[in-house]
């Protein structure tokens, strides 16, 4: 079954597994459509359940793209909006959690990451090494350790069989 732009709309009323169900069986240049479309959903979309519902099926859209697959164009749109918002004072801290689980997916699914990307990324996780939500920082904090000099992507193979990091419900 093909994306189309007008799914997310019809998505965002239903529970979060449908969403993540949905997320998994989209493929190829339907993945990275609903890629595109969901990180232009975040730039409209002020409700805190719609964000989350947002984040997690982008989330799960980067978890089914191949190893350093995902195209440098995308993933500089992807670095930006999740890194707003794990620096946002707005979002919830569940929004957040994604958020930062997104980069760290991020990391191992780009092809190549810009400057741009890998600054903006950088400095989100330095926000959330310093986060006041334990979670959060305790995350950030074994994800990308503040010695580790860069988050790019190194030119070697993608390794095989990498996880899923997820970070959710851990809090106050």
């Amino acid at each position: 079954m093909s994306w189309k732009a007008t799914e997310l709309d019809a998505l965002l009323p239903r529970d979060v597994d449908d969403i993540v169900e949905r997320g998994r069986t989209l493929g190829g240049k339907d993945r990275t459509s609903a890629l595109r479309d969901s990180i232009a959903r975040l730039q409209t979309s002020a409700d805190p359940l719609d964000r989350l519902k947002i984040v997690l099926f982008v989330q799960t859209l980067l978890a089914f793209v191949t190893d350093g697959k995902l195209a440098p164009s995308v993933a500089e749109a992807v670095a930006s909006k999740l890194s707003h918002i794990v620096d946002s004072t707005s979002d919830p801290e569940e929004v957040k959690r994604s958020a930062l689980s997104g980069l760290a997916l991020l990391v191992l699914k780009a092809t190549e990451l810009t400057t741009s990307a890998n600054t903006r990324m950088l400095a989100a996780f330095k926000a959330a090494r310093d986060s006041r939500d334990p979670g959060i920082r305790d995350f950030a904090r074994r994800t990308f350790p503040a010695d580790r000099a860069h988050t790019r992507r190194s030119r070697s193979a993608p390794s095989e069989g990498s996880g899923v990091l997820l970070l959710h419900g851990r809090g106050k």
